[in-house]
């Protein structure tokens, strides 16, 4: 199947055919060798490499695992797994126990529906045309103000943490910053804390602020 990601035209109809919920389902499972879950993480960064159908991926990945998870899928498999298999909260990931029992059975739901559906027809088609359609982790998410795949009270009370996309980052912060100063909310106060945080812990972020202000 690997060698078989390289193709643009397999890449796309697997992901319309429900290909995506078959490898997180092997990736999730504990009961497979680490090797075989490698092996499907290895797929999905693959599949998210193809220059016309991998930003899709990408997308409906970010479905049922947080953001991060995209990245450390292209950047180390074996990374991702071990990041998976354990607890974590940091600024850009809030992952324990709960919040991957909840997305295993999401998973685990929509594969059944569709295997149901297939059963019947082997044409029937994932449904990859639901754009409200909350994420798996949205419980996480309810009670916490994120700008940019970061956790805004988790980085202000560990301001040094590196995330993974700075410029996204700032710019989306001050974006947020300006909207928060335009119609005054509860959350002002959290945003230009973060603001603050970033801009005495990271010094480069100054930089870009500039840049964009002298565009």
């Amino acid at each position: 199947m690997i060698t078989l990601a390289s193709n643009t035209k397999i890449v796309k109809e697997s992901l319309e055919y429900g290909s995506l919920l078959h490898i997180l389902s092997v990736f999730f499972n504990d009961q497979f060798e680490p090797t075989v879950r490698i092996l499907a993480a290895e797929l999905l960064a693959k599949m998210q490499a193809d220059k016309l159908t991998g930003p899709r991926w990408s997308r409906f990945i970010v479905r049922f695992l947080p953001p991060i998870f995209t990245d450390a899928l292209r950047d180390s498999p074996q990374t991702a797994l071990s990041m998976f298999d354990s607890t974590h909260e940091n600024p850009e990931l809030i992952w324990n126990d709960a919040v991957r029992s909840n997305v295993k059975k999401v998973v685990s739901y929509e594969l059944n529906q569709l295997n149901l559906l297939q059963l019947q027809n082997p044409c029937t088609k994932w449904k990859t045309d639901v754009a409200d359609e909350k994420c798996a982790y949205s419980d996480v998410m309810d009670d916490e103000l994120v700008v940019a795949g970061v956790f805004l009270r988790l980085f202000i009370a560990n301001p040094s943490w590196q995330v993974r996309h700075p410029k996204q980052f700032t710019t989306e912060l001050i974006e947020k910053v300006l909207e928060c100063m335009e119609r005054p909310t509860p959350d002002l106060d959290t945003v230009t804390s973060a603001f603050v945080a970033l801009l005495s812990n990271h010094p480069t972020v100054a930089n870009h602020i500039l840049e964009n202000l002298m565009k």
